[in-house]
């Protein structure tokens, strides 16, 4: 008998930011609840536990590195990969 099928959604696309100086990409994980920056430094931060609705509205913001420092930063666990 074969194991049954892997049912998790396809990884999140990073969308890049544009016009940005301290963000490169950035993507929400509806699955696990994770913010992922990937900031101009090569430092990427999943950021925890973070709402949707939230994430979308740091994702569309006009500035991400204001939105992220008022709305995410200090405010939910993170780990940082690589950089």
């Amino acid at each position: 008998m074969s194991p049954p099928p892997d049912r998790r959604s396809p990884p999140p696309t990073p969308v890049p930011v544009a016009f940005s100086s301290c963000v490169s990409t950035i993507c929400y994980d509806e699955e696990t609840s994770e913010l992922i920056v990937l900031y101009t430094n090569g430092k990427e931060y999943h950021y925890s536990e973070v709402e949707p609705d939230r994430a979308l509205s740091v994702m569309q913001a006009p500035s991400v590195g204001e939105a992220l420092a008022r709305n995410i930063k200090g405010r939910y666990a993170h780990n940082v990969v690589g950089g």
